[in-house]
């Protein structure tokens, strides 16, 4: 049986291949609040360096959500 999920290293941490739950659960929260401001979403994305989740939305708005569930909107 094969592995389900593989996993990077970075600084002798490993980084998962799919988001853990906070950052699903935040991700989800994110996106709905950015739709009812009539922001598309363009890109949702799992950093595979860092592990955060990356949201572009609209012309310029970006959300990182680390793997601990915190947002940071640039």
């Amino acid at each position: 049986m094969g592995k389900l999920m593989s996993a990077v290293f970075l600084g002798g941490k490993p980084i998962p291949a799919l988001p853990t739950q906070v950052q699903a659960l935040n991700s989800f929260i994110v996106c709905y609040n950015l739709t009812k401001l009539y922001l598309p979403i363009f890109i949702i994305r799992l950093d595979e360096r860092t592990g955060d989740v990356f949201i572009l939305a609209g012309e310029e708005t970006i959300v990182l959500i680390s793997l601990n569930g915190e947002r940071r909107f640039l």
